[in-house]
């Protein structure tokens, strides 16, 4: 009698810990979730989208460094700015890779503009 009464509340408090344990770990995978994408909407907003810069026949292609997506392109950095406003309304870009000739050049069509 008391075998039973024991593997019972042996098998009661296992599934009580195991269902609260799936219940936790959904819970916590849902709001990790939404934390990371307000951390990469922020990075986003605040310091701008990483990029990288590369040149072509005098044409200034931009990509994004995470997804290595095409962002804009142009002949001078306002173009680059106007092509990526219409694609992509309030964003900015943050060029931290590319050869550093190529980025000296466009950053020296921002102080020509």
């Amino acid at each position: 009698m008391i075998d039973a009464f024991l593997l019972g509340m042996f098998v009661g408090v296992f599934l009580f810990c195991f269902f609260a344990w799936k219940l936790l770990s959904s819970v916590v995978s849902r709001e990790e979730k939404k934390i990371n994408t307000l951390v990469e909407t922020l990075k986003e907003k605040s310091l701008g989208i990483p990029s990288k810069v590369e040149e072509i026949n005098g044409v200034f292609y931009i990509y994004s460094t995470d997804k290595n997506e095409f962002l804009a392109q142009g002949n001078t950095a306002q173009e680059i700015l106007e092509h990526l406003n219409f694609r992509m309304p309030n964003a900015h870009i943050r060029v931290i890779d590319g050869e550093p000739d190529v980025v000296k050049r466009l950053k020296a069509t921002i102080s020509a503009s």
